[in-house]
């Protein structure tokens, strides 16, 4: 009788297990299409934006060139009063409408710039600021220079190293480095990010090698985002060793792209529950992870 009790408890506590973790993942398709639609709103806008910028500068090009065209023509007349001045040996006062007019049409793409000036901060003291700083501002400037500097550098490191073989680069799967490629810019953030950490699986196809047929490395490869940049990563494939990747340690071999960057805010079934990256994380020895939320 005790073990048939026992028995259905516990079939009635996976059974409302099941039923939370279906509402979870409801609530993160839910929260993507939100995230989706918003996407689509802001691109519209920012055609819209552009359209308006492209109809504005098409208006200053013409109106420049009908300047310059009357300009031109009044320097012609100017000359040609001039020569029928000397030939008849008279005078001809110059005029004021005769002085040069510059036309300058200068458009300028200015984005939000950060309160503090990081270009010459040494790569120790921007992960310094990262591990230490309590000032929510200065650390979000401290990451988002210190990525961009990522990118920079992996940018040129794939550029003067074409001979290394290509899946002894790879940070992260190539649909998600290929974004920005194909995406438009993503606009700047401003100081008050979120701080909530999502995490991600997707497919993770590295290439084999070359000429050997079947020789690919399919697996999983796993993100933990605290807000707009990576803390831990994850790459799990048959055969091979895993491999677990914690930022602050391992930045040069992670994903150096935002999460907007990445696109896997818009990738359907992509976003998955703590406890499942968590799981993998420490059925492969991952130690716990301290945020700096949690800091």
């Amino acid at each position: 009788m005790e073990r048939e009790k026992k028995r259905k408890e516990e079939e009635e506590r996976l059974r409302r297990e099941e039923e939370e973790d279906r509402k979870k993942k409801a609530e993160l398709e839910v929260r993507r299409k939100a995230e989706e639609e918003e996407r689509k709103r802001d691109e519209a806008a920012n055609k819209k934006a552009e359209m308006a910028m492209q109809a504005q500068l098409a208006k200053q090009r013409q109106e420049a060139m009908i300047m310059q065209a009357n300009e031109e023509q009044e320097r012609r007349d100017y000359e040609l009063a001039l020569r029928l001045a000397e030939d008849s040996n008279g005078q001809l006062e110059d005029s004021q409408s005769l002085k040069r007019l510059d036309v300058v049409v200068n458009q300028k793409h200015q984005t939000a710039n950060s309160a503090y000036d990081l270009s010459k901060w040494k790569y120790s003291e921007l992960r310094d600021t990262i591990n230490t700083s309590v000032d929510i501002d200065l650390l979000e400037a401290c990451r988002a220079e210190f990525h961009r500097r990522l990118k920079v550098y992996h940018a040129w490191k794939s550029k003067n190293n074409k001979k290394k073989a290509e899946n002894e680069t790879l940070r992260a799967p190539n649909s998600i480095m290929k974004q920005l490629e194909t995406l438009p810019p993503v606009p700047p953030r401003t100081t008050s990010v979120s701080k909530t950490s999502r995490f991600f699986r997707i497919p993770f196809i590295r290439p084999g090698v070359e000429g050997l047929q079947g020789s690919e490395q399919r697996g999983w490869w796993y993100a933990h985002f605290e807000g707009e940049w990576i803390a831990r990563q994850m790459e799990l494939h048959p055969n091979k060793a895993p491999i677990l990747l914690v930022s602050g340690i391992d930045d040069m071999q992670m994903c150096e792209l935002s999460l907007d960057e990445t696109g896997l805010t818009r990738k359907k079934g992509a976003e998955i529950l703590e406890k499942e990256f968590e799981a993998e994380w420490e059925r492969f020895g991952g130690k716990p992870f301290v945020g700096r939320t949690n800091k």
